[in-house]
């Protein structure tokens, strides 16, 4: 509060464009998140609310499960962009989500909340990771599938295990999104560099510290990708269940 306060007092959140939260491990932080970015959202209209709602991965859950209700009726709410993984998709909507199909009817929940623009980073789908956003391209709140625009890129999966892939993909996703911009090159351009960092980690690292992402030596291929894997349009009715 001590912290926040000196910000307000010396004037220095005018200048602030956009709000990423992302791990937070306790429900009482969490709410004293969500009520700053009400203040600073109220004062700054302008300001964009990327929220990476860090839960757990792999079936388990990395902070408390009271965190979950505090996201889905408090924070995504305030959010302009929200970049779950599979399973916190799955634990936000208490839907399963194990194809294209059933993640884009989750998104749509998701959307429902207020959010115009949902990513969820990677779902597992035979041997594949697959990226799936979806953004809302009418004013409204609704579940008709022309006011969505819907796309996918999937690469193969790495062996291995890695740690802060999440953090890179909320990162390069809010400054994607910044100013105008073309949702389908939004997604490629996150994937594909993300996929080069992790193909330049060590894959047989056994410690955490080995399997840190080689962000400063792979900077280039972060600003300018090689688009080795290109999006596809989703099609389907998304009001059909």
């Amino acid at each position: 509060d001590d912290l926040w306060q000196g910000l307000v007092d010396n004037q220095l959140l005018s200048p602030v464009g956009h709000v990423l939260t992302g791990y937070v491990g306790s429900v009482q932080i969490l709410e004293n998140i969500v009520s700053k970015l009400q203040d600073l959202l109220q004062q700054y209209p302008h300001v964009r609310y990327v929220c990476d709602p860090v839960l757990g991965d792999g079936g388990q859950f990395y902070v408390p499960e009271e965190c979950v209700p505090v996201y889905r009726e408090s924070l995504l709410p305030l959010a302009h962009l929200v970049t779950p993984n599979q399973f916190e998709l799955q634990v936000l909507t208490a839907r399963t989500v194990a194809s294209i199909h059933e993640a884009v009817r989750a998104l749509l929940i998701v959307h429902s909340w207020g959010p115009p623009v949902v990513v969820c980073t990677s779902i597992e789908v035979n041997e594949q990771l697959i990226m799936v956003g979806s953004r809302r391209v009418s004013k409204q709140v609704s579940q008709q599938d022309d006011d969505y625009e819907v796309w996918s890129v999937a690469v193969p999966k790495l062996p291995g295990r890695f740690t802060g892939t999440g953090d890179l993909c909320a990162a390069l996703l809010l400054a994607h999104t910044s100013g105008d911009y073309n949702f389908q090159h939004v997604l490629e351009y996150t994937m594909n560099a993300v996929y080069s960092v992790l193909e330049a980690t060590p894959q047989t690292a056994t410690s955490v510290h080995e399997r840190e992402l080689p962000i400063i030596a792979c900077q280039d291929q972060i600003r300018n990708p090689s688009l080795r894997f290109r999006a596809v349009r989703y099609h389907e009715q998304l009001d059909d269940e």
